[in-house]
């Protein structure tokens, strides 16, 4: 009876391993594809703004592959950034909202922006 037990939590933990990996599979292509369709233009498809709409824009967009210009970026101002856009946070106009993605949706997205430098935040230290 025991060794059934111990059978069936084992299935229900692997079951579960995979439910999550691919609940985050999911995220990271949704992040993928509404990068696509709505960041490309002026970041970059390799998040190295070099979007087409780049050369207009002043300031020119954050290089997302660079892991010195992300790493002092939390996530939440990155998620902050997305959703109140420019003038929300403080600064480019030129970065609209994209409030109506949804919380979800814009948490999708930093995760892949995050892919591209590599990244996690880390706050600077110093005097």
């Amino acid at each position: 009876m025991s060794n059934v037990r111990g059978v069936v939590i084992a299935v229900l933990v692997v079951g579960l391993g995979l439910i999550a990996l691919r609940a985050d599979a999911i995220a990271g292509s949704e992040g993928a594809q509404v990068y696509g369709e709505l960041c490309a233009v002026c970041h970059g498809a390799t998040g190295n703004a070099d979007g087409p709409g780049s050369a207009v824009l002043k300031p020119t967009p954050r290089k997302f592959s660079s892991a010195a210009i992300m790493s002092p970026i939390s996530d939440q101002q990155i998620f902050d950034m997305i959703k109140k856009g420019g003038l929300g946070v403080g600064k480019s106009p030129m970065m609209q909202s994209f409030d109506y993605l949804g919380d979800a949706k814009i948490k999708a997205l930093v995760a892949h922006i995050r892919d591209f430098c590599q990244c996690q935040y880390e706050p600077a230290t110093g005097p």
